[in-house]
């Protein structure tokens, strides 16, 4: 009985972690109630296959967000190559991408994307001044 309390223990535990979003230390503490129900021969326990199961849904989770990330990255990338090109429309487009994925992956804020923004609106403007001062010419 103490051991499986003990199990109980750990899995109350690693839900309290999985809360706070400490994927790892709630797979430890899984992994933990898991060992000391194995010790009583407890057999399959309810709760920690239900939090098995929250613990893989929010590691799928968590690489899909990394994969959102790193394809906005990815576009953050291209539309400062293209930026250099002078293709400020294309660097825009993908910007627009970029900021997409960020969006899809619940990313917050991202540096190198308002960074790149604030440029591209530079170039816009400064665009729009050279296509005044032509028409003005």
């Amino acid at each position: 009985a103490a051991m499986i309390a003990a199990g109980d223990k750990q899995v109350e535990e690693a839900e309290q972690l999985l809360a706070k979003g400490d994927l790892a230390g709630a797979g430890e503490a899984a992994r933990r109630a898991g060992a000391e129900y194995e010790k009583a021969e407890a057999g399959e326990v309810p709760a920690l296959a239900k939090l098995r199961k929250r613990l893989e849904e929010e590691e799928q989770k968590k690489q899909a967000q990394a994969a959102m990330i790193a394809a906005g990255d990815k576009q953050v990338e291209e539309a400062e190559q293209l930026l250099a090109k002078g293709d400020l429309a294309g660097a825009g487009e993908a910007a627009r991408r970029a900021g997409a994925e960020y969006e899809k992956a619940e990313a917050g804020e991202v540096p190198a994307l308002a960074k790149l923004r604030k440029r591209l609106e530079e170039e816009e403007q400064k665009k729009q001044a050279q296509a005044a001062m032509i028409a003005a010419g």
